[in-house]
């Protein structure tokens, strides 16, 4: 199984995903030694991965960037390269790293474009 956004197939995607974990916060007070704990729920931090699509012009990858902006603010099920699931995932941003011509696509790559982008993606799964 290919690793996916929202459905969306790549070659390659880069970055672990966040887990969603129990977070604390640290509560200090000046003069008074140690520390206390305030439990705040389980949650996950934003993160980034990289992604790598393989398509066959130019053209197919500015489609697919306005296909992927369109996801931002959505919640998404992704996909990672070890085919493990995480649903209710938000898109916060996607950008645009490069799109590069490849002069000869070898192996599993079949177009002749590949379009690099960075996720910003946060995990709302309790």
């Amino acid at each position: 199984m290919a690793a996916s956004i929202g459905g969306y197939e790549f070659v390659e995607m880069v970055g672990p995903v966040g887990m969603p974990h129990e977070r604390v916060q640290l509560l200090e007070r000046p003069g008074v030694s140690g520390v206390g704990l305030r439990l705040l729920g389980r949650g996950c931090e934003p993160f980034v991965v990289a992604t790598t699509t393989d398509l066959s012009t130019a053209g197919a990858a500015n489609t697919a960037m306005v296909n992927y902006r369109a996801l931002v603010g959505s919640s998404v099920t992704v996909v990672d390269t070890h085919a493990r699931s995480f649903a209710n995932v938000f898109v916060l941003a996607v950008m645009e790293v490069g799109v590069e011509k490849m002069l000869t696509p070898v192996g599993v790559l079949t177009g002749g474009f590949l379009l690099r982008c960075q996720w910003t993606l946060v995990s709302n799964d309790a």
